[in-house]
């Protein structure tokens, strides 16, 4: 397919986006028990929906740079990349080895993700890091959106991982995995929708819905340390439910929450969060984004749901596959928090869309679609 130059344009100017939706950091082991040099790890994880060539890019732990040969992970799967292996090899189906003589550092380090060997902020893909802040390529991080900054997520102890439960951007992504495991795919247990937060009779109320499966939620707080603090946990029924969790232990104190779910398996994934609650102000997200579509696939109507920041003038793009701008929706001036944009696409053919949310602050938030014909 030819593009015409502005669709061209376009296209690159989206494509970065989309492709840092669908290729994640996935789990970092950077403190194994015992001896480091040729146990470390670092996980790539394809969320999305099509299989993924990474030939020609960067992976950057902290020591010379790792370029990633010509491998194809599917949709759903997990790369697991071996740092400072006694020796190097060639890959073995999702597994690589490379021999780059560092180890990563035991109690503070990054870890990063570029689609080319330039590590630019066009290039980045991924980047996280742990224990401390201030370390290499932070700066781009938070330039391209992909890190809050003068943030970190905990060093963990000994034998344990950072594992990633969610598809966000922050500390709050990643967990202390106790028994980590190379190569694991952490499948997606559903799809949380239509959350909310609001103060009722003085108290804050947590609400949301969620098609898919677990065994049950468990809501979490953190306070003013970074610690997070389990609040409560609620048995997950069967089929789309409505769910609310009320908290009773607020004072009118600012805080923030979370909604994660416990898998059957007994992992646990984030759904949904940071929500937070303004002191008796209300509440308001940390960033803007785009959440969910429900349903997806659908035909021909959908409900987009997405959270702003603060309040400002905020649009909305379509484009299919091939970059071109099918659609565009000017939404006016929104209050910060949460709302739902009903989408109808008749006329539309049937195939992959990309919905880009584009609110006060600049930058953009992309989200996959598919339309069912």
């Amino acid at each position: 397919m030819r593009l015409r130059s502005g669709q061209g344009a376009l296209w690159m100017l989206l494509a970065p986006m989309l492709v840092q939706a669908q290729v994640r950091l996935g789990e970092v082991f950077y403190d194994p028990q015992g001896s480091d040099s040729g146990a470390e790890w670092v996980e790539i994880h394809n969320m999305g929906s099509e299989t993924v060539n990474l030939q020609g890019w960067l992976l950057d732990a902290g020591g010379p740079n790792l370029v990633l040969p010509a491998i194809e992970v599917p949709a759903g799967a997990v790369l697991a990349v071996h740092t400072n292996a006694p020796a190097a090899q060639l890959p073995d189906g999702l597994e690589l080895w490379f021999q780059n003589g560092t180890n990563m550092g035991n109690t503070h380090g990054f870890v990063g993700l570029w689609a080319a060997e330039e590590q630019t902020t066009e290039n980045l893909v991924d980047w996280m890091q742990y224990g401390s802040t201030g370390h290499s390529w932070e700066s781009q991080a938070v330039e391209a959106g992909i890190w809050p900054a003068e943030s970190f997520t905990m060093d963990v102890e000994e034998g344990h991982s950072l594992r990633r439960i969610s598809a966000g951007n922050g500390p709050q992504d990643w967990i202390d995995e106790a028994d980590p495991v190379a190569g694991e795919t952490s499948t997606a247990v559903g799809e949380l929708m239509a959350p909310g937060l609001r103060l009722e009779g003085g108290l804050p109320v947590l609400q949301w819905s969620f098609d898919g499966s677990g065994t049950q939620f468990e809501i979490r707080t953190r306070d003013q340390s970074g610690s997070e603090r389990l609040l409560a946990e609620l048995a997950i029924g069967e089929g789309q439910g409505r769910y609310a969790f009320t908290d009773h232990d607020w004072h009118g104190q600012s805080r923030e929450y979370w909604i994660d779910v416990r898998r059957i398996d007994g992992r646990l994934d984030r759904l949904g969060g940071p929500y937070r609650i303004a002191g008796d102000s209300g509440s308001l997200p940390l960033s803007t984004r785009l959440l969910a579509a429900w349903p997806n696939p659908f035909n021909p109507g959908t409900l987009l749901n997405f959270e702003l920041a603060r309040a400002g003038s905020v649009s909305m793009d379509l484009h299919d596959l091939a970059g071109r701008r099918v659609r565009h929706l000017e939404l006016g001036e929104l209050s910060a928090g949460s709302h739902t944009l009903p989408l109808e696409l008749d006329g539309q053919a049937g195939g992959l869309y990309f919905a880009v949310l584009r609110g006060p602050g600049g930058g953009a938030s992309v989200l996959k679609l598919i339309l069912a014909r």
